[in-house]
């Protein structure tokens, strides 16, 4: 049996070393990808780089080039003079270049690019994740513009939706029903968690969503459910009070941790129970992504592992 245990142990760890993991780095408004060793694989050179919960990489430069990375850092497909890109499904974007009549679909996976994609108005472009996606949709009946959620074959799993975030996020998507039901869908179509809706005098008594536009991350979702309180939602429906004395800039988790902001004005980051567990000493912060978070702190662009120790950018090397 110890025998037993110290080879299982043995090949855990040498899953956890060989793990890759890539995070963003930044020098002044350019933004880079580094390994989990702070190795420089892309150079600072785009402008935005978006990680998707896939695990591919689209980094856009400020002139609309776009590079895309698969889940291995190997660089897949390259455009210029992109004027329109989106994610299609897991695996596929929809990308529009300059001078061209019609879009195209390409496949990150098979490197397969499919041209003359029909696409009836970028406003209205899906992204169908588990074959699922959101389709904005005109209601005759009332007059009003409201989401359909669909198979990628166009069958209807459920209508009559006032509101919907773009896409779902871990199996779930926020949405308000035009009866006033609002809460988290999964893939079926079942409301899941349902939350009440609640007035915001302030705006002129306006009933809010309080889950719009607030997605799951890590297991927990940022909800407000009363006018100035807020709650950390599990998939289970039950929801912790945030503390008050702190401010949750991006009120999402990533390694466990979300970036908050003191009376200072200077930010950290707490855990799930509110803890927290690197103090608030960095003049801006950005939420993890894969080992480290970018952050700036003494006036460096640098960036923050889980434990808060903070290396510098202009330290890094290719």
């Amino acid at each position: 049996m110890k025998k037993l245990l110290s080879l299982l142990s043995m090949l855990l760890l040498t899953v956890s070393i060989s793990a890759e993991s890539y995070s963003i780095f930044y020098k002044g408004k350019f933004c880079g990808i580094i390994d989990e060793n702070r190795k420089v694989i892309s150079e600072p050179v785009y402008e935005r780089i978006r990680i998707t919960e896939q695990g591919y990489l689209e980094c856009v430069k400020n002139n609309m080039e776009v590079d895309f990375f698969d889940k291995k850092m190997n660089k897949t497909l390259s455009f210029s003079h992109v004027t329109f890109i989106w994610q299609y499904s897991e695996d596929e974007w929809i990308i529009h270049k300059n001078g061209e009549l019609s879009f195209s679909l390409i496949n990150l996976k098979t490197k397969e690019i499919s041209k003359g994609i029909k696409v009836e108005s970028k406003e209205n472009c899906p992204t169908f994740i588990n074959n699922v996606g959101v389709i904005l949709t005109f209601y005759e009946e009332i007059g009003k513009y409201g989401y359909t959620i669909t198979k990628r074959d166009g069958k209807t799993i459920v209508s009559n939706i006032a509101q919907a975030d773009s896409e779902f996020s871990e199996g779930m998507l926020p949405v308000l029903f035009f009866d006033g039901k609002t809460g988290y869908l999964d893939y079926d179509g079942k409301l899941v968690i349902e939350i009440p809706l609640y007035e915001d005098f302030r705006m002129e008594g306006l009933r809010i969503s309080p889950s719009l536009f607030y997605r799951f991350h890590e297991g927990v979702a940022f909800i407000q459910t009363e006018k100035d309180n807020w709650y950390l939602l599990d998939k289970q429906g039950n929801k912790k009070k945030v503390p008050t004395d702190y401010s949750f800039t991006t009120r999402r988790y990533s390694n466990g941790l979300t970036v908050v902001e003191n009376s200072k004005h200077r930010f950290g980051y707490m855990d799930k129970n509110f803890k927290l567990v690197i103090p608030c000493k960095f003049e801006n912060a950005n939420s993890f992504e894969g080992k480290y978070a970018a952050v700036i702190y003494q006036g460096k662009d640098a960036v923050v592992d889980a434990e808060g120790n903070v290396y510098f950018c202009e330290e890094f090397k290719k």
